[in-house]
């Protein structure tokens, strides 16, 4: 067998020859694999840093002059237990769960303000020292959350992403007028996510007077009812 190159071991064994290999520093009921002629391990895991390498030649070989014995040509490698170490993220941090990266530690990514992270955010060091997955990635962010709706009135919006640039233009409903500006425009900033241009408008009533007492009755609780421009309006507290 040679095993001395990071390619797979190549096998070359006879058929009444067999290589055996077992779970352990002893020759133990659980057996990894067990191969003859050319076919080779491609990649076994042990439940512990031991494996059991047995080789069994038929006798018979010998006494008709085939058997050749066993020769097998490896390198020694240093025993490893924990997971290489990730690299840091360009925007971004990374915290671990453990001070060494053994299974089942893991690495938890974060990015900075106005950054969104693209990936699992949490990697964990698996039984066979690999990670779950790939590093994230941060990425700005380029959009803008949703302002809202402003009573009384409508919204056009440029583009329902949201995204730098966009649009909302508000008007008022007949009778109520805007205080502040009608047009918000979400954009960029070097620092933080991106923000709308001003704070939303209201629309108020242009003329109004509240409804109650003198014949008028009492709202109900929580709301309040107003004359405006020859309109009843429902105002909600």
């Amino acid at each position: 067998m040679n095993a001395a190159s990071p390619s797979p071991p190549s096998l070359n064994l006879s058929n009444s020859d067999i290589l055996t290999i077992y779970d352990g520093d002893e020759v133990m009921p659980h057996i990894l694999g067990q191969y003859l002629g050319s076919s080779g391990p491609q990649k076994l895991y042990s439940s512990t840093p031991d494996l059991t390498i047995q080789f069994h030649s038929d006798p018979a070989g010998l006494i008709f002059g085939k058997g050749q014995g066993f020769i097998m040509n490896y390198i020694e490698v240093s025993r490893n237990d924990s997971c290489s170490d990730l690299p840091e993220i360009q925007n971004g941090w990374k915290t671990t769960s453990h001070t060494e990266l053994v299974r089942g530690a893991r690495i938890t990514y974060q990015c900075d303000p106005g950054y969104d992270i693209v990936g699992s955010d949490t990697l964990t060091c698996q039984w066979d020292l690999s990670w779950s997955s790939d590093p994230p990635f941060c990425e700005k962010i380029m959009y803008c959350t949703d302002p809202g709706e402003v009573d009384h009135s409508t919204r056009l919006i440029s583009d329902p992403v949201l995204l730098v640039g966009t649009t909302i233009q508000y008007s008022c409903d007949p009778g109520f007028v805007l205080e502040g500006s009608s047009l918000l425009t979400c954009y960029s900033r070097e620092t933080g996510t991106p923000i709308w241009t001003s704070r939303l408008p209201r629309c108020v009533c242009e003329s109004c007077w509240l409804l109650g007492g003198n014949g008028g009755g009492i709202p109900p609780l929580g709301s309040a009812l107003y004359f405006c421009n020859h309109r009843t309006v429902a105002n909600m507290h």
